[in-house]
């Protein structure tokens, strides 16, 4: 959490309740009221006073994780194009923890496997591609 009372600085906390519904502002985005518990001890915190916070939903360690672009869907089900000696292959995955930019691959991908980021939509299983 950043107050903007207290530029630089950065306070832990723990999210303690989540809205049960969203509301909605004039530009469309859709936001979620959370109350943080936090030990503000040590600072003069005022009604009114306002900040931010960065809410960490889930996180893992070690993951296998591709661009959200690579990722192909096809009738309801998520593809990878795997590039195998030098084609494009069609290979089913299933997904772990999602971004807004990267996904995790549970199932389907490795570390080292090299896969088709841009240009996946004119791509068919067995194109020839070049790294």
């Amino acid at each position: 959490v950043s107050l903007e009372a207290y530029p630089g600085k950065k306070y832990k906390g723990q999210v303690v309740k989540v809205a049960d519904t969203a509301t909605t502002n004039e530009a469309g985005a859709t936001a979620f009221d959370v109350a943080i518990q936090m030990d503000l001890s040590d600072i003069n915190l005022k009604i009114g006073m306002t900040g931010t916070a960065d809410v960490t939903v889930a996180s893992k360690k070690s993951a296998t994780v591709v661009p959200v672009e690579a990722v192909v869907e096809k009738q309801g089900k998520k593809y990878v194009f795997k590039v195998v000696d030098g084609k494009a292959r069609l290979t089913p995955i299933t997904l772990g923890l999602v971004t807004d930019s990267d996904v995790e691959v549970v199932k389907g991908v490795k570390i080292g496997d090299y896969v088709v980021v841009k240009g996946t939509e004119k791509l068919k299983d067995g194109s020839g591609v070049k790294i």
